[in-house]
């Protein structure tokens, strides 16, 4: 296969019957007895379905370049020479450093689970060194507002939907439910995945007089799960929200009752709102009003960048905000405050822009 072309992942009916048998055995549950039957159950979900997806790349390149025989072992497969040039056409195409290096990593955890007779260290800790040396593929600082800005949109959003005579039912609950999703996922900035899928009663709920966000471990990326305060200052806009304009685009379902909808997040036609429209909405509003779109992972960025703006003494809460389990890989990804003025006091600034006349909006 040419360099420059993508290389296509190989789904798991489609891979080998060993390769296949073996992830099995690496999906069942743990048997003391044997070492070799259940590793990947002690990963996240997340976690499996980024390996046998990254596997399946692995298995998608041997193909397409005529390496792929079925009838040979997994193991003899990943040889010293095969998994350099499988990084080479990888760098080759437009993939970033990161997943490039995300790639080998899920190879070798792969290997890992359905491959236990070999050690796979070389390949784990050749992925380690392609993280670190990682570089992001594009330049965040053109995307990243300040976040007193972005917070100020979503808290004039939900008000023009408030007060918006000239505006119909569903249009109306529509802005507020964007406005209020911008002020979470700059306050909350909480994985896409968890974002999309938070659900009253089970992810979101009102504990005594306070209201709660958790994500059971199950569901979180580091198996660690997080219990959080939803913020103070969106605490009405969700009240009002979920007594107002959720029950409003809830009545425009045509399939499911409303009450077996448990969603936080509803679309206009009363359905479960999916990853993608989370973030054609989000990037919708904010390239209305900054020229360009912010998309919901950037949120992340905002915030690890304004903990180390405001207080650099600060940053090991970059973590706990973005739900790492270290500060190493939250500063290496989200912390790009280095050349900004860490002088600057982030709660005046917030006081001073709330002060000021509110821009009408479109």
């Amino acid at each position: 296969m040419g360099t420059s072309e993508r290389i296509q992942r190989l789904r798991l009916d489609d891979w080998p019957l060993a390769d296949r048998r073996a992830w099995e055995v690496a999906l069942q549950p743990a048997d003391p007895f044997d070492p070799l039957v259940g590793y990947a159950m002690r990963w996240s979900a997340s976690t499996r379905q980024f390996v046998e997806g990254g596997y399946g790349y692995w298995l998608g390149w041997l193909q397409a370049s005529g390496q792929l025989h079925p009838e040979e072992d997994p193991s003899d497969r990943a040889t010293r020479e095969r998994v350099p040039r499988y990084l080479e056409v990888l760098q080759s195409s437009d993939l970033s450093d990161f997943t490039c290096a995300g790639r080998i990593k899920a190879l070798a955890d792969a290997l890992t689970a359905i491959a236990r007779t070999e050690d796979w260290g070389w390949i784990r800790r050749a992925s380690s060194r392609l993280h670190d040396a990682a570089k992001p593929s594009r330049d965040l600082r053109s995307r990243l507002r300040p976040a007193d800005e972005v917070l100020q949109l979503g808290l004039d959003m939900m008000e023009a939907a408030h007060n918006g005579r000239f505006r119909g039912p569903v249009e109306r609950a529509t802005l507020y439910r964007d406005g209020l999703m911008l002020g979470l996922l700059l306050l909350r900035p909480l994985r896409m995945k968890n974002f999309t899928a938070l659900s009253l009663g089970r992810h979101v709920e009102k504990r005594g007089s306070t209201w709660w966000i958790t994500i059971p471990a199950d569901e979180e990326k580091t198996g660690k799960g997080l219990d959080i305060h939803w913020p103070e200052q969106l605490v009405v806009g969700l009240e009002t929200y979920l007594a107002t304009y959720r029950p409003r685009l809830l009545e425009c379902s045509k399939t499911e009752p409303a009450a077996e909808i448990s969603a936080l997040w509803v679309s206009k036609q009363g359905t479960m709102m999916g990853d993608a429209a989370i973030a054609f909405q989000v990037g919708a509003r904010t390239e209305e009003e900054f020229g360009e779109a912010i998309n919901p992972h950037t949120f992340r960025h905002i915030a690890a960048t304004t903990i180390a703006t405001v207080d650099p003494g600060s940053s090991a809460d970059i973590a706990g905000v973005l739900g790492h389990s270290s500060l190493r890989t939250a500063d290496k990804h989200y912390n790009l405050a280095r050349t900004v003025d860490a002088g600057r006091l982030y709660a005046d600034t917030i006081t001073t822009q709330r002060s000021k006349a509110r821009r009408p909006r479109r």
